[in-house]
């Protein structure tokens, strides 16, 4: 994903957002009053709600306005703005109606004088005649307005509420009242709407900006132990944390701990050539012969493969040769934390780094026992018995007690959990799993998994990685120094699932944190209690 920072909403932002609202505002008003209060027709209120929503969301979202506060200031005024224009236009629309109404009438069946009235002079004087005033003006003026609705309605003979009974409800103003319910149910419910949409579009921009203060502190870091001031490395991050600019390639130099200038253009021009390879789709791919040795030794150790002339060049070997050049030319920086500063700086640059898991666990220097299978479990160790099988050497071990199970069998349980055959072939068998005997060995198999892991690698080539993976997993019932020192190889390689089981202890939720960020992606993503 690019790293798109959160821009705060632009100045020309400002007079659309209102111009958007107030425009929208004004026509929900004037569609309201005439046709959710006057008809109070359910269906008409339904829609009049949901596309309250519709310009509010297009509003934040023109206007690229990101905050959930403001958003909710926004919708709250946007609510109010509709409900009192609504009401004041029902208002005049009601003045309007009455005096049409006096002016049609047939003579005494009004006072003859109130036709010699204005509009606002017979309003108010329709209002003290009409009801006794409860001393809130607000109320009065909607019972008037409903009582006007009534007489207009009946005036105009309609009977679509069902016959006398259904004038005698709608002349105690229900559907009048009913309308007005309606027009601030519905008009909540579109605000509501307007705010989620706005609210998803938050979603997608906090991941954006979450992986964007992650580089910016990375970036920090890197500066800091290169000596930079604390002011010109304010003045490097603060470009691309307040603003969408990209550095330029000759300002990569300043992110790498390095200072030949030009191993940083070599890493840059790998980098911008990636950019190319992965954009262009067309573009013949070509590197040079020296740059294609080194490749082949990367794709070797991490991959156990080399490219011949007919294989495909794909973008992300260039961030390889970046990562090993830079490996190469600085200290005490193995080639992990050279390729986790090189994706760094692809995210800055916008560059794309699609780099897939290293799917070999490098084991040089850590210690360990070299076991062997024992002859009589050595049918196990392999594709000559199953576990499930009958008169099995499997079944050897059903008598023994975690702690009399031999080293020798380590290997033979191990071989059998990995290639667990389908669940449909021993459904009926009653003994102990290799998985009950993994939990029941589990912190006794250091060893043994380390071996295989060695193993895996030549002996058995149609192992599946995630069962590796699977396996690596039980290094969390190991002690912590034990543990930690496989699951750094396993974070380097890209083995990120293989610490699902780690245990939740101020020690782990430490080294999570020092190590959360990998080129793979996030250890939070996996760990469920992080």
């Amino acid at each position: 994903m690019e790293a798109k920072i959160k821009k705060p909403i632009p100045l020309w932002g400002w007079p659309l957002l209102i111009l958007l609202l107030g425009a929208s505002g004004l026509i929900l008003s004037f569609i309201g009053s005439d046709f959710v209060i006057a008809n109070a027709h359910w269906s008409d209120g339904i829609w009049w709600g949901i596309a309250a929503g519709i310009p509010l969301a297009f509003s934040l979202w023109s206007c690229r306005v990101r905050s959930e506060s403001l958003t909710l200031i926004v919708a709250i005024f946007f609510f109010f703005f509709i409900q009192v224009n609504t009401q004041i236009n029902y208002y005049s629309k009601s003045k309007s109606e009455l005096f049409t109404i006096i002016q049609n009438a047939e003579d005494n069946e009004w006072p003859n004088e109130w036709k010699q009235l204005d509009r606002d002079t017979l309003y108010n004087t329709f209002t003290e005649q009409r009801i006794n005033t409860s001393g809130f003006k607000w109320l009065d003026h909607l019972r008037v307005q409903a009582d006007i609705g009534v007489i207009r309605v009946e005036q105009q003979g309609h009977r679509k509420y069902g016959g006398r009974k259904g004038v005698e409800v709608y002349r105690q103003g229900f559907w009048m009242w009913w309308g007005w319910f309606i027009c601030y149910l519905l008009l909540a419910v579109g605000c509501f709407f307007g705010m989620a949409g706005s609210s998803f579009i938050d979603k997608e921009e906090s991941k954006e900006k979450k992986v964007a203060d992650i580089i910016v502190g990375r970036m920090t870091k890197v500066l800091k132990e290169k000596g930079l001031s604390d002011e010109n490395i304010r003045n490097i991050t603060q470009r691309q944390k307040n603003y969408y600019k990209t550095l330029n390639a000759d300002e990569v130099h300043e992110l790498l701990p390095i200072e030949d200038e030009k191993i940083s253009s070599d890493i840059v021009n790998d980098l911008m050539l990636s950019k190319e390879w992965y954009v262009n789709s067309k573009i013949e791919r070509t590197i040079d012969e020296h740059k294609l040795v080194r490749l082949n030794s990367l794709l070797n150790k991490y991959y156990q493969r080399t490219l011949s002339n007919e294989d495909k060049l794909y973008s992300y070997y260039l961030v390889l040769l970046a990562a090993d050049t830079l490996c190469s030319n600085s200290d005490n920086m193995s080639f992990y934390q050279s390729l986790l500063c090189i994706t760094d700086i692809a995210e800055i640059l916008n560059i794309p780094h699609n780099i897939t898991s290293f799917n070999t666990l490098d084991l040089n220097g850590i210690n360990y026992k070299t076991l062997a299978v024992g002859e009589i479990w050595a049918p196990l160790f392999g594709r000559e018995q199953s576990f499930y099988s009958y008169n099995s050497n499997w079944e050897l071990l059903e008598d023994n007690k975690a702690d009399d199970i031999p080293e020798e069998a380590y290997l033979a349980i191990i071989y059998q959990y990995c290639h667990q055959p389908d669940p449909r072939g021993y459904e009926m068998w009653q003994g102990t799993t290799p998985s009950e005997f993994m939990e029941i060995l589990s912190p006794k198999l250091r060893d043994a998994i380390l071996t295989y892991l060695s193993l895996s690698q030549s002996s058995f080539p149609e192992q599946h990685l995630s069962k590796l993976m699977q396996l690596a997993d039980w290094a969390a019932y190991w002690s912590d120094e034990q543990a930690e020192e496989i699951f750094k190889r396993c974070i380097q390689a890209g083995w990120r699932q293989s610490l699902r089981k780690i245990p939740e202890t101020p020690s782990w939720r430490k080294f999570i944190e020092e190590n959360d960020n990998t080129p793979f992606g996030n250890l939070s993503n996996v760990v469920e209690w992080f």
